[in-house]
């Protein structure tokens, strides 16, 4: 398929995924050759804010495989399958104890960095 004709995408194997089985996230639909850069943010229920960042260069088809390519700059360093899950970095900012016995469901959503749309 053409690069060119696909529009932007991330594309995840699995709706969901227990901590110690690695999911398959392929960045779709970019230039080839080009910078990449996806970053991901999370809020956990105490309020904290964490992100992980990571900029890769795409393939010949305009696709980017996280499990199998290395970032040129993030949060983590090296080939790492979950790299940019367990490399989020705690921001700044007021946080709350929970109340005990509270129990969360956290959700993480990674999206695309699109320069100039901030």
């Amino acid at each position: 398929m053409d690069p060119t004709s696909e529009s932007p995408a991330i594309v995840v194997d699995r709706p969901s995924a227990v901590i110690d089985v690695p999911i398959k996230i392929e960045l779709r639909g970019f230039p080839p050759g080009q910078p990449v850069t996806i970053t991901g943010r999370i809020e956990f229920a105490d309020g904290s804010k964490w992100q992980s960042r990571a900029t890769f260069y795409a393939d010949a088809r305009g696709r980017v495989d996280l499990m199998r390519e290395a970032p040129t700059s993030g949060t983590y360093d090296g080939v790492a399958a979950m790299g940019f899950i367990w490399s989020a970095e705690r921001l700044p900012g007021e946080w709350r104890p929970l109340p005990p016995g509270s129990v969360t469901h956290d959700v993480a959503r990674p999206q695309p960095h699109r320069p100039g749309r901030e």
